[in-house]
């Protein structure tokens, strides 16, 4: 009986434990919805810098830890639409950062020449495939959103890296237009012309090679 009441004493205290490392703190932001950014100067951090409210955010942690989100559908400074606005989040000094992109919505692409990161920047999208690199670079592909030199939005099968040492872009892959056919080739092999169709929601890996 005694070993009985120990173990269920045992198992309250646990639970209790539990429940207390299950907590939530409120860190940042506001208690309202639909709000706008706050921008302030870019590259500069701030207490009063804020992205504006949005769903559908590409998000990425450097090696430093500091929190990227990049996109989605949301406000902008003064208007709703889709964002193309990098923000940096530095969780120990519990600041914001507007790193590039546009404070108005629906930007489209400049995508430049491949490979070349030169003056270029992703379009306003949503709901884009995320991931960082062996070498702490941010990956994105396509999404929902704006290419290049077209007022409507589509399905995206572009490929960018940001380099954040650097804060710059480079188009790596895919195409700058709305709503492509995937181009599959041979079931297996490999070969520059294979090409993802234009899609959001997608789901990515990094696998052991990188």
């Amino acid at each position: 009986m005694k070993l009985r009441l120990f173990t269920l004493l045992c198992l309250c205290i646990a639970v209790q434990t539990t429940r207390a490392q299950q907590r939530w703190t409120w860190i940042n932001g506001t208690t309202s919805v639909n709000v706008n950014g706050n921008y302030g100067a870019l590259g500069i951090p701030s207490g009063t810098n804020s992205p504006g409210t949005r769903s559908g955010a590409a998000t990425w942690t450097d090696a430093q830890g500091n929190f990227w989100i990049f996109g989605g559908r949301g406000n902008a400074s003064s208007s709703t639409g889709l964002l193309n606005d990098m923000w940096r989040y530095n969780p120990s000094s519990n600041q914001w950062t507007w790193m590039g992109g546009s404070n108005d919505p629906n930007a489209e692409g400049t995508y430049g020449i491949l490979g070349l990161p030169l003056f270029q920047q992703p379009g306003a999208r949503e709901h884009s495939a995320a991931w960082v690199d062996g070498d702490g670079n941010f990956w994105m592909f396509g999404g929902s959103g704006y290419a290049q030199n077209d007022n409507n939005s589509g399905l995206l099968n572009d490929l960018w890296r940001y380099t954040p040492s650097t804060n710059t872009w480079t188009w790596v892959g895919g195409t700058f237009r709305l709503n492509e056919q995937g181009e599959y080739g041979d079931l297996g092999d490999p070969d520059r012309d294979n090409l993802p169709g234009g899609r959001n929601m997608a789901t990515a890996w990094l696998d052991g090679n990188g």
